[in-house]
C-alpha cells in the first residue's frame, strides 16, 4: 500500500529528486551527504523550539550531544522552530539519510504520529523523548504522575509551614493534555481535591497557552478580586509570569510551587518569591535516550533500558520514567549545581547575588 503523500513527504521527495538529478549530472561522483544539522547520522534528535521554554536548545541539545559523542554516534540535532510540517520534512530528510533511530520531543501529537508512522514504514526507531505522542517504540522522560504529586505534596507543606488554615489555591496549568504531553495533573490533582475534602482547600483554575497567557489570565484573576493565597504552576515559565506581576502589585510572597528547574525558577527560590522547583534530571533523560538509541544501532537488549511501561493496554509502551526531585533553597547545590545543569554563576546576578552562599562556598 502507497503511504499518504503529506506536505512533508511531498517536499522530502523533492529534495530526494534533486539528490538523484546531481548524482546523474556528475557521473562517477558519490552522492553527497546531508550536511551537519540537517538530519544526517544514525540517530538524528529532533527538537520542538527554542522559544516556549528554554531548555530545548540551552539543555537538552547540549546533554544530548555530549552522550551521543561519548558513545561515538554518527549524529545531528535539528529543531523545528516551531514549525510542525518542518519537523516532518527533517523526520524525512533523517529517514532517507539512513537514520535507524529518532530521537523525538514532538511540537503536538498529529504530526508526531505522522513521523511515527512514516518511521515504522521505514524501520526506523521512534523514542519519545520528553513527550508522549502515543505509537512510538519507547518513551523516556519525567514519571508524569510523580512529578504532580511531588508539587502537590510539596504545596501541602508549604501552606502548613506558613500555617495557612483553609486556602485558596491558584493552578496554573499548561496545554499538557490538547497536545499530548504527560498531565501533571494526574498527580496533583488527588492531593488537592483531598485537600479540598479534608481540610477545606479551595482551587482555581487557571488555563494559560504560555507565559504570556499566564500573565493576562492571573491579572483577570486577580482583578475580578478572587484570592491567591498560594499557588502551583505546571511550568516554571507559567510561574515566572505569575511572580512577575504579583511583583509590580507589590504582593508579598505565598506558598507557591513549580517544575522544570530554570535560571529564573531557581532564582525565584532563593529570593523567596517561589518556594520550590521540582525537577527531573535532564542530564540523566539524555543519557537515557542515548543509552537505547546506542542499544538499537548495536542491536543489542533495549529491555534494560525501558524497564517500565506507559499508556495503558494496545497503547502501553517500553519507557524509562525518571522519579522528580523537588529543589529549594537548602538543596540547590546537591541537585541541579551537582548535576551539571546549572551553575551558581548563572544563577547568582544582579539582585540575586545577596541571596546565594558567599563565593568561597560555592
Amino acid at each position: 500500500m502507497l503511504a499518504p503523500v503529506t506536505p512533508a513527504r511531498f517536499v522530502a521527495a523533492l529534495v530526494v529528486l534533486c539528490g538523484l538529478l546531481a548524482f546523474v549530472a556528475c557521473g562517477d561522483d558519490e552522492p553527497t551527504a546531508p550536511e551537519p544539522g540537517t538530519g544526517g547520522g544514525d540517530v538524528v534528535v529532533l527538537l520542538p523550539d527554542s522559544n516556549s521554554t528554554e531548555r530545548w536548545e540551552r539543555d537538552d541539545r547540549r546533554f544530548l550531544s555530549q552522550a551521543l559523542d561519548a558513545a561515538g554516534i554518527d549524529h545531528s540535532i535539528v529543531n523545528a522552530e516551531g514549525d510542525a510540517v518542518q519537523m516532518e520534512i527533517q523526520a524525512e530528510q533523517a529517514i532517507a539519510g539512513g537514520a535507524e533511530v529518532l530521537i523525538m520531543a514532538h511540537l503536538d501529537p498529529a504530526s508526531g504520529t505522522t513521523i511515527i508512522e512514516n518511521a515504522r514504514l521505514n524501520e526506523v526507531m521512534v523514542i519519545d523523548y520528553a513527550r508522549l505522542t502515543g505509537g512510538a517504540d519507547f518513551y523516556v522522560g519525567a514519571n508524569p504522575g510523580a512529578v504532580g504529586r511531588a508539587l502537590g505534596l510539596g504545596l501541602a507543606e508549604a501552606v502548613s509551614d506558613v500555617g495557612l488554615s483553609a486556602p485558596d489555591v491558584a493552578v496554573v496549568a499548561g496545554p499538557s493534555a490538547r497536545r499530548g504531553r504527560p498531565s501533571l495533573a494526574s498527580g496533583y490533582g488527588p492531593v488537592l481535591t483531598r485537600l479540598a475534602t479534608s481540610d477545606s482547600w479551595a482551587t482555581t483554575e487557571v488555563p494559560a497557552e504560555d507565559r504570556s497567557a499566564a500573565r493576562a489570565a492571573f491579572r483577570k484573576l486577580l482583578d475580578a478580586g478572587t484570592a491567591v493565597d498560594a499557588a502551583l504552576a505546571t511550568d516554571e515559565s507559567l510561574a515566572d509570569a505569575v511572580i512577575e506581576l504579583r511583583d509590580e502589585r507589590d504582593a508579598a510572597p505565598i506558598p507557591f510551587v513549580s517544575h522544570g528547574a530554570t535560571v529564573a525558577g531557581l532564582q525565584n527560590v532563593l529570593t523567596g518569591d517561589q518556594t520550590l522547583s521540582v525537577y527531573t534530571s535532564i542530564p540523566d533523560q539524555a543519557q537515557a535516550a542515548v543509552n537505547l538509541a546506542a542499544a538499537i544501532v548495536g542491536g543489542e537488549p533495549t529491555a534494560p533500558l525501558a524497564p517500565q511501561t506507559i499508556g495503558s493496554g494496545e497503547n502501553a509502551i517500553p519507557a524509562l520514567l525518571l522519579a522528580p526531585t523537588p529543589v529549594t533553597e537548602e538543596n540547590i547545590a546537591e541537585t541541579v549545581i551537582a548535576d551539571g545543569l546549572r551553575t551558581w554563576a548563572e544563577i547568582c546576578v544582579d539582585a540575586v547575588e545577596q541571596f546565594c552562599p558567599p563565593v568561597d562556598e560555592r
